[in-house]
């Protein structure tokens, strides 16, 4: 039988969501997962990171973009080497 899930967790906290359909069509895709999530107080910064309501009300959404620039820089160090 085929199953779908999608899923979609705090880069900070760890803590997901999960949505599962029995056909492609009945399991949200990431996009409007993310939509749907930012109704209830997630956050998506850069594009490509998701923070939950708690990390987002705990660390303010300064803080958090500080930490995922942060991330960035260190990536592109690496890469770079």
């Amino acid at each position: 039988m085929f199953e779908c899930k999608t899923y979609l967790s705090c880069d900070i906290c760890g803590y997901s969501y999960s949505s599962t359909g029995r056909t492609k069509d009945r399991a949200a895709n990431r996009d409007s997962f993310r939509r749907s999530l930012k109704e209830n107080g997630w956050k998506t910064i850069y594009g490509k990171y998701d923070v939950c309501k708690d990390c987002v009300e705990h660390y303010g959404i300064k803080e958090c973009r500080r930490i995922f620039k942060r991330e960035e820089v260190k990536r592109n160090e690496t890469n770079n080497k």
